[in-house]
Parts: C-alpha cells; sequence; structure tokens
C-alpha cells in the first residue's frame, strides 16, 4: 500500500497555463496561449522609416514585426488588442502547460512572470517618438 502523503499533487485544468516560455532581455517570460499564436521562422522584416517597427509576410500575411532589439531567428506571432503582431529576438524556451502561479507559471523552482505584450508594444512605440 503506497502512502498518499508522498503522491504528486494532482493538477486541475484552472492549475495549468498553455503558453510559450521566452527569454527576452535575458529574463524568462510567460506568454499565455491566448495571446501566443504561433511560432515561425524570421523572414525579412522590412524597416517602417522612424519607428521600431517593420513588416513581414507571415503565413501570406502583412505582419507588423515589433524588434526587440536582439538577435533570433524566429518570431513569437502574438494577439495584440486583435491584431498579429510578431516579435523579433525573443527566444523560445519551450512551450507546453505549466503549473500556475500568481502572475506567471512554475518552470522547474523558478517563477517566470507574464510577459504583457500590449504594454511592451505601447512602450516601444512612446520610445519612437
Amino acid at each position: 500500500m503506497s502512502d498518499s502523503s508522498t503522491a504528486p499533487p494532482v493538477m486541475l485544468g484552472s492549475e495549468r497555463a498553455a503558453g510559450v516560455v521566452v527569454e527576452y532581455d535575458q529574463t524568462l517570460f510567460f506568454v499565455p496561449a491566448s495571446v501566443a499564436q504561433r511560432i515561425v521562422p524570421k523572414p525579412v522584416v522590412s524597416r517602417v522609416p522612424g519607428t521600431e517597427l517593420g513588416i513581414a509576410l507571415v503565413n501570406g500575411r502583412v505582419t507588423s514585426v515589433m524588434d526587440t532589439g536582439q538577435r533570433g531567428s524566429e518570431l513569437l506571432v502574438c494577439d495584440v488588442e486583435g491584431e498579429a503582431v510578431a516579435f523579433s529576438g525573443m527566444r523560445v524556451v519551450g512551450c507546453g502547460f505549466y503549473p500556475r502561479r500568481a502572475n506567471g507559471i512554475a518552470l522547474g523552482d523558478e517563477l517566470v512572470p507574464e510577459l504583457d505584450v500590449t504594454i511592451l508594444l505601447r512602450r516601444r512605440a512612446r520610445e519612437d517618438r
């Protein structure tokens, strides 16, 4: 007979979060699956003069691309207020279901905060002015 006190806890659906873990600015962040649409190889990105934004053809659609200022070989395409925006320079560390914690997820022993891509995009827009 096994000792139930040593059994791992059962995770219910609300205790797990689906999404993508990325490294941005040397820090890990979690982007929920409700925001992250896809991860694609980085295509040619054309700069929009006078802004931090670019545009690229992603899955047959012209998509805005925000350069996070770091090199990367992939784009994380997110839903930002109903529009597809791709983020360049975030390194994808993993994707799947993770234990939910306050303001983020647990990745091993580490608390990984949620990245609000809308705030990130607005902050970059203010820097352009």
